[in-house]
């Protein structure tokens, strides 16, 4: 499911672990009295698949399995609203789920073949009501609790969006107005479960102990001890 040294899959392990043994997901798994350094939504997931089958690392080394499931789903109810045809749907659904790269025990790989296409299958084709926006609203705070960068397009996404109703005239200025605060309310209320450190408590001044370290290093030519 990963590459054999794969830092970044031993990384989720760690968190995944973290909450598996009884821990928030708030809270940071490798520094005390700390919040989450990132998104922990599939990091939850994955701790309760492991929950049920009694075994983290199992359950780390199968969960890419319902990655592709969950995205083929997707991909597949998409490619139908887009194409209309059956051939062309299986094909996109293929090449999306396999085509693009193998799905892994990361919080990318969950956002790239899950929270982001969820989310723009949502926004696409179940907005056109105030009710269905709550949805649109429930999957942009889902990417918020996947990854940081895929949030940030998710919203000029939306922008995008909306800007593109408006110049079809599919909706007026007021009716899109009221959909994108339902959807950013709903979303926002949601992404402050990671996001609400960052704007509360470190009031967006957040130091970065890695970079502490890196930077140490090179005070000491850490390189040239190496060598």
């Amino acid at each position: 499911p990963s590459p054999v040294y794969g830092g970044d899959v031993f990384y989720h392990y760690g968190v995944v672990k973290h909450i598996y043994d009884g821990n928030s997901p708030l809270e940071n798994s490798q520094f005390a009295n700390e919040w989450a350094h990132y998104p922990w939504l599939m990091h939850l997931m994955v701790a309760g698949f492991a929950e049920i089958i009694q075994d983290p690392w199992r359950a780390a080394i199968f969960f890419p399995v319902l990655i592709t499931l969950m995205s083929g789903i997707i991909a597949w109810i998409l490619a139908r609203k887009l194409f209309g045809n059956v051939a062309l749907s299986l094909m996109f659904t293929v090449l999306f789920t396999a085509g693009l790269m193998m799905p892994m025990l990361t919080a990318s790989s969950f956002t790239i073949f899950v929270s982001f296409p969820l989310f723009v299958l949502l926004a696409f084709y179940y907005s056109d009501s105030n009710k269905k926006s709550l949805l649109v609203g429930l999957a942009l705070g889902l990417v918020a609790l996947s990854h940081i960068a895929a949030f940030v397009a998710a919203l000029l996404f939306l922008a995008l969006h909306s800007l593109y109703k408006l110049l079809t005239k599919q909706n007026d200025l007021k009716g899109e107005l009221l959909r994108l605060l339902i959807i950013c309310l709903i979303g926002g209320a949601i992404a402050l479960l990671y996001w609400y450190p960052a704007f509360f408590v470190y009031h967006l001044d957040t130091p970065n102990r890695w970079s502490s370290y890196v930077a140490a290093g090179e005070e000491l030519h850490f390189t040239d001890v190496l060598t």
